[in-house]
């Protein structure tokens, strides 16, 4: 009985804590990163089973894209990932922050 509940996983939309939680093909995402600008509730804290690809569509089209380089989703969170990333975003463009590490993006 024990291994059957150990193997189950939530589905879309399901609470989740971590990706371990979700379907293989699901990631943990924030809720947070669903709304921007003055609608966003960024305490609530709440993350839900995502198809990963929606996720990161949603993380590529947020403000934090752009203005940060946070395309990508890690640990359920829109971040910094990869170059590719920062060279996404104003700070490469104004500034030549095009290099990730330690989850931003730096002049390299």
């Amino acid at each position: 009985m024990l291994l059957a509940v150990a193997g189950c996983r939530r589905g879309v939309e399901q609470a989740c804590n971590s990706d371990d939680d979700c379907r293989e093909e699901l990631t943990c995402f924030a809720e947070q990163w669903r709304s921007t600008g003055e609608t966003a509730n960024w305490d609530t804290g709440i993350k839900r089973c995502t198809v990963r690809a929606s996720a990161d569509k949603i993380c590529s089209e947020h403000t934090v894209c752009k203005a940060q380089g946070r395309c990508s989703v890690v640990n359920g969170q829109c971040a910094v990932k990869s170059d590719d990333d920062c060279k996404k975003s104003e700070p490469c463009e104004l500034q030549g922050q095009c290099v990730a590490k330690d989850g931003g993006c730096l002049a390299g």
